[in-house]
């Protein structure tokens, strides 16, 4: 097995162009809101650490509003902050829209690939309660699909471990409209999750941050997807649960009946992709790919930044675990971003 220092990251694999790069636990947040009296380009720009640009999906009056730059979360609170004090200095009447939502994106240009399947796995199998919780009309919304409204996801995410052909998995818009965008990988280095509900609740958007980011912190600590399988099957899902977000997030998650229902569901949309090929094995054949194909880059000794970059044989799967059923009853377009100024 490939020792940990010796792996490709998810830079290297994606191919992403450049000799800039964004390190460690970043955000990019892109709010889209109809409302009346929003800040005009002018001020946003000025006087926030965002930018206000036109989105043609949304109906008028309305704005997109981008983060500059990707931001550690405590520095992203504190852009929510700005951005909120202009809207109430303008008396900025925001309306719930299907059509307007919130997408995070969240860095893993520094991930190995099996802790990017790591993340796949856990988003997935706590996907059911998180867009629930992000709102009713997120469930089904044709912008941010689940794996239980769309198969595609999981179909390809599963393909690709055993082909190794991450190109044809993540760089499609075939994908782009699900809660987990994979398609920002190939453009950013960032998954982009689009499952929020417009809202002008800045506590709700600072949870939602918060709860993305422990999943990537949680994807760092399994060696694998299948020990995340192999915990559902031995603690119980909302034991997984608190484990990866702590009891104040598990404890807004499961405000709602049926949680054990819901985390069964995703347990069994993770399953595929947890199970698509042998761990031990991946990353070896991800080196022996990769590496002579193109010239490795060298990321920990590369220049850091505070921006986005812009611009085999399958092998056999394991079999899955054995998951009891539950008792009864019992979904950002980053290419308008600019550096930030300093």
């Amino acid at each position: 097995m490939t020792k940990i220092e010796d792996r490709l990251n998810v830079f290297d694999v994606t191919g992403l162009k450049g000799d800039k790069r964004v390190k460690g636990i970043k955000v990019g947040i892109e709010l889209e809101y109809e409302a009346n009296r929003l800040p005009s380009e002018g001020d946003t720009h000025s006087k926030t650490s965002w930018l206000k640009v036109h989105d043609g999906s949304l109906r008028e009056p309305c704005g997109e509003f981008v983060l500059k730059s990707p931001r550690t979360m405590e520095k992203a609170y504190r852009d929510l902050d700005e951005l909120f004090g202009l809207f109430k200095s303008c008396r900025t009447d925001i309306s719930e829209s299907v059509r307007a939502g919130v997408h995070v994106h969240l860095n893993v240009q520094d991930l190995t690939m099996t802790q990017l399947y790591n993340l796949f796995t856990l988003y997935l199998v706590f996907e059911e309660p998180l867009v629930a919780w992000c709102g009713d009309n997120r469930v089904g919304n044709l912008f941010c699909l689940r794996a239980s409204d769309a198969g595609a996801l999981t179909y390809e995410l599963a393909e690709a471990t055993g082909a190794l052909n991450f190109k044809r998995a993540f760089f499609t818009d075939n994908l782009r409209y699900a809660s987990m965008n994979v398609k920002s990988l190939h453009t950013y280095g960032s998954l982009e999750f689009r499952c929020m509900q417009s809202t002008d609740d800045i506590d709700r958007l600072k949870t939602w941050v918060g709860m993305l980011v422990q999943l990537r912190k949680a994807a760092e600590q399994y060696n694998n997807p299948t020990e995340i399988i192999r915990d559902f099957s031995l603690q119980g899902g909302v034991e997984v649960m608190r484990t990866v977000f702590g009891k104040e997030y598990t404890k807004e998650l499961t405000v709602s009946g049926r949680i054990e229902e819901s985390l069964f569901t995703g347990m069994r949309n993770a399953q595929e992709v947890a199970f698509s090929t042998d761990w031990d094995k991946f990353e070896d054949r991800i080196l022996a790919k990769y590496v002579g194909k193109q010239i490795r880059n060298n990321y920990h000794d590369a220049e850091v930044v505070g921006e986005w970059h812009v611009e085999a044989e399958p092998v056999p799967p394991q079999a899955p675990i054995p998951i009891p059923a539950p008792a009864a009853g019992k979904a950002f377009d980053w290419k308008r971003l600019i550096p930030a100024e300093d």
